[in-house]
């Protein structure tokens, strides 16, 4: 917890600090392979900090939360509602040759997953690689981000020993 607060101090002061621009998006997350058929489309929030986003190489460390609503079981008693929480520090490769810079990001995290009220994790293991773009708009860049992302956790992978793989689409807007 004391970590989720002390990246959510960075992410608000960032500016403050530094030029490091903030991104703040929402999310739509594709469930993939044994955790479709438990989970449908999850939908949430993301907010980032870049360190040195100017240069070629940097920084990013991150908050999300998501929510995957549950299928219908076979029965009729639908599964409960997914959440996944987390914070993720990344390496962040920019390549810029026009006004549109490019990057590619991979890193590590740790997530707190909840299954309707059963939750017997803590916290668990992330990894994710992504692409994305910065495309300038005036005072503002948007940033669309693509990345495959694998939380060890069986509890919303809808089988034993099977870690829950996502594909998350974020659309932000960097300050």
């Amino acid at each position: 917890m004391r970590v989720l607060c002390s990246l959510a101090a960075l992410v608000i002061a960032g500016p403050v600090f530094a030029q490091s621009p903030v991104v703040v998006g929402g999310t739509a997350a594709a469930p993939v392979a044994s955790m479709a058929d438990t989970y449908g489309a999850g939908i949430g929030v993301r907010a980032s900090l870049d360190l040195k986003p100017a240069s070629g190489f940097g920084w990013r460390i991150g908050l999300e939360a998501t929510r995957f609503g549950g299928h219908e079981r076979r029965r009729g008693t639908p599964f409960a509602d997914g959440l996944s929480v987390g914070a993720t520090v990344s390496a962040r490769l920019r390549l810029r040759g026009s006004a549109t810079a490019a990057y590619g990001l991979a890193g590590l995290g740790a997530f707190h997953e909840r299954a309707g009220d059963h939750a017997p994790y803590a916290v668990v293991p992330e990894a994710h690689l992504g692409v994305g773009l910065e495309i300038p708009a005036g005072a503002v860049a948007l940033v669309p981000e693509v990345r495959a992302q694998a939380v060890l956790s069986d509890l919303l992978s809808g089988s034993e020993f099977t870690p829950s793989l996502r594909v998350p689409v974020t659309l932000g807007v960097r300050f």
